[in-house]
């Protein structure tokens, strides 16, 4: 679909998107300046905040400069040091460790996918300490941890907003 589509940044808002698959490949997809910048890895994991990665390729960590550096290099060391057994919880943590506290532009919601269980773990607005679970083949999202009551919502076509997601106790 890269090949032939072009992404586009639009005005103040610039366009990357991390894609992985269940046996360990992964890349960002970004809109470059006269084609689509793809940057993908050796390892079995890759790292992303809010900067052009593509534009990095060749420099090293400590180098690295632009809005989510610091974040960035938070996220690659909790990686680098548990990447033995990582799971849903340390990829949580790491999504923790590395969200935005800006006023303004802080995290609205992490997600991580498990591929296997065909499952994604939700926190809204940087807060960890309670995590929905949404089943792709149940097409449902319950309250994982974190919450008072368990609760489990079918998913219809119309979906759940986060503002009805963080009204659940």
């Amino acid at each position: 679909m890269l090949g032939t589509n072009r992404l586009i940044n639009l005005y103040d808002l610039t366009l990357h998107c991390l894609t992985a698959d269940i046996y360990g490949h992964s890349f960002i997809a970004e809109a470059g300046e006269e084609a689509n910048e793809l940057t993908g890895t050796d390892e079995n994991w890759i790292v992303m905040t809010n900067f052009k990665v593509s534009d990095f390729r060749d420099t090293e960590v400590e180098e690295i400069e632009g809005v989510g550096d610091v974040r960035y290099r938070t996220a690659l060391d909790y990686i680098e040091s548990h990447c033995r057994g990582f799971g849903y919880t340390e990829a949580l943590a790491t999504l923790e460790a590395a969200k935005n506290t800006d006023a303004v532009w802080g995290t609205k919601a992490s997600m991580v996918l498990d591929p296997t269980e065909r499952i994604v773990y939700i926190c809204l607005s940087g807060d960890f300490n309670r995590v929905w679970k949404l089943s792709i083949d149940n097409s449902t999202i319950e309250t994982f941890s974190g919450f008072d009551i368990t609760r489990s919502e079918y998913l219809s076509s119309e979906g759940l907003t986060a503002t009805e997601l963080r009204l659940w106790q």
